[in-house]
């Protein structure tokens, strides 16, 4: 799930910039991931002095369903949405840790039992052994936000209007979203972008606008931020946290109550290296494909990265108009983030010209599959890879 957590730009999603695996001298081999430093405090620490005013609760819940909604469109459930994974910032509220994210209608019990995700905030059709959706986020948001105005965690099922009557000037509207998100039933619940439209109009915020800050931060621009862990996937206690500096890294290792510093060099980290593309079926007469041999490499990075995210978009507008299934559109995401990444780091152009022409034989292989790819959406993306292969940097 890192590499679909990395695919959500979205402003109010922390960003993923990197995934790899890392031996460590032990033998160990841990999972990383390379994330957005961000400057701020997180809800759950700003909820523990008092609730939040009603108008920035609204504007902050806002931002996180648009969040939600970002993720949704992509067929990804965030699975753990609750205060402590919501960062305040100066440019509004971010949404952090898709580690326990999972791909909508996957099964939310684990094989070994137990349902992940911290439990006041799970929607009760997962503690019952349902799957995972979009409803479930919902749920957690609705949560969030009854915290967020009131301090303290809802009674359900229970009176929630009434629970929300001492906030005063609470607009109804609110009070319903917060109503509706709170339903036991999945199918009683709106969705993460209708309740965004409905927040965001409340709060006063359109779209792109940031949220005010209820905490003054800066956002330390420049910085990314490395977590490792045993098993990012599984949401582990045990974290290593490496902030980036322009000269080195300074690492602080968690594990327990034990805390070790180190200064690692970065080319000291090795990178797990993306696999070869996998040869695809032969496209069918009927299917045009455009190889990147056939067009001179002559861009630059800036203009194959700009390229490369209106590939994205196409995808991502297939899966949200239902042209594209959204495992299909995982399949190819992964593709663009190994590309996405290799650009970044100065790939050999042959080898980014390999990267692009397994995307654009993939898309051609998944266009023989019924209800994959519509072919319009197909020819889309293909037009959009031709685009981007134009744009490679030269050797």
């Amino acid at each position: 799930m890192a590499r679909a957590a990395a695919q959500l730009a979205h402003p109010n999603i922390a960003s993923v910039f990197d995934y790899g695996e890392w031996d460590t001298p032990t033998g160990e081999r841990v999972a990383c991931i390379v994330l957005e430093l961000l400057d701020g405090e997180s809800l759950a620490s700003r909820l523990q002095r008092d609730p939040l005013p009603w108008p920035a609760a609204v504007a902050a819940a806002a931002q996180v369903a648009r969040a939600l909604a970002a993720a949704h469109r992509r067929g990804v459930v965030h699975r753990d949405v609750k205060p402590g994974n919501v960062l305040l910032t100066e440019d509004g509220a971010k949404v952090l840790d898709f580690g326990i994210a999972a791909m909508t209608g996957e099964p939310a019990r684990r094989p070994a039992g137990g349902v992940l995700g911290t439990q006041a905030y799970v929607a009760p059709e997962l503690l019952a052994g349902g799957a995972s959706t979009p409803a479930a986020d919902v749920y957690g948001l609705g949560v969030l936000l009854y915290e967020s105005l009131t301090g303290h965690l809802p009674e359900v099922p229970g009176p929630v209007a009434d629970a929300l009557d001492p906030v005063e000037g609470l607009p109804a509207a609110v009070v319903d979203v917060v109503r509706r998100c709170l339903a036991a039933r999945p199918d009683e619940r709106p969705s993460s972008a209708s309740v965004a439209e409905t927040l965001g109009e409340v709060a006063g915020i359109g779209p792109g606008r940031a949220a005010a800050t209820t905490n003054g931060s800066r956002r330390a621009g420049g910085d990314t931020a490395l977590l490792l862990g045993s098993d990012i996937e599984d949401h582990l206690i045990t974290r290593t946290v490496v902030h980036l500096r322009p000269s080195r890294w300074q690492v602080g290792v968690v594990v327990g109550a034990a805390v070790v510093l180190a200064v690692v060099l970065w080319p000291a980290l090795p990178h797990r290296t993306a696999a070869p593309p996998t040869t695809a079926a032969a496209a069918p007469a009927s299917t045009t494909t455009t190889t990147v041999g056939d067009v001179p490499a002559q861009g630059s990075v800036a203009a194959a990265m700009s390229s490369l995210e209106r590939v994205q978009r196409s995808i991502d507008q297939g899966v949200a108009s239902g042209q594209l299934r959204p495992d299909v559109g995982q399949d190819l995401g992964n593709l663009v983030f190994g590309l996405r990444s290799a650009i970044g780091t100065g790939g050999q152009p042959s080898d980014l010209a390999q990267r692009v022409g397994a995307l654009q034989e993939k898309v051609a292989q998944r266009t023989t599959e019924p209800g994959a790819i519509a072919p319009a959406r197909a020819g889309a993306i293909q037009a959009a890879l031709r685009d981007l292969a134009r744009s490679l940097p030269s050797p």
